[in-house]
């Protein structure tokens, strides 16, 4: 992946591709919000269980993956180990409500990049988190 430039002023300035692994409407529309701030070029793929991430990403490559650990068909880091096992290399950025300490370690450890509590969640914080995952 190339790096991502990020202008302050305007947010980040290429086109991302981002899949949005998330099954609640509201926080699907929270976070394309905030994505059409901080990164306005950017395109994004939803994917409503782990099952459509892995379908989807065996046919598109994508820059970043934002990742809810609470979902239908998994619970907790399971669901980046399931990323994992076919892509090791697209940036996993959580997104998650129940962002504790032990969350946060077993995501980290299971291969996410960072670890966002939505309740904390901005433009600033998820535009640095994507220029940061995606450099």
């Amino acid at each position: 992946m190339r790096t991502v430039m990020k202008n302050f002023a305007t947010g980040i300035s290429e086109a991302l591709s981002l899949l949005i692994v998330e099954d609640e409407f509201v926080d699907i529309e929270m976070t394309r919000k905030k994505l059409a701030r901080c990164a306005p070029q950017a395109t994004l793929d939803v994917a409503k269980t782990t099952a459509q991430a892995v379908e989807k990403m065996r046919s598109k490559r994508y820059h970043c993956v934002l990742l809810d650990l609470n979902l239908p068909d998994s619970v907790g880091p399971s669901s980046i180990a399931d990323i994992r096992k076919i892509d090791k290399s697209t940036p996993i950025i959580v997104l998650t409500g129940f962002a504790s300490p032990i969350t946060v370690e077993e995501a980290l450890k299971a291969g996410a990049q960072k670890v966002l509590s939505k309740g904390d969640l901005n433009d600033m914080t998820l535009g640095d988190a994507l220029a940061a995952a995606c450099k």
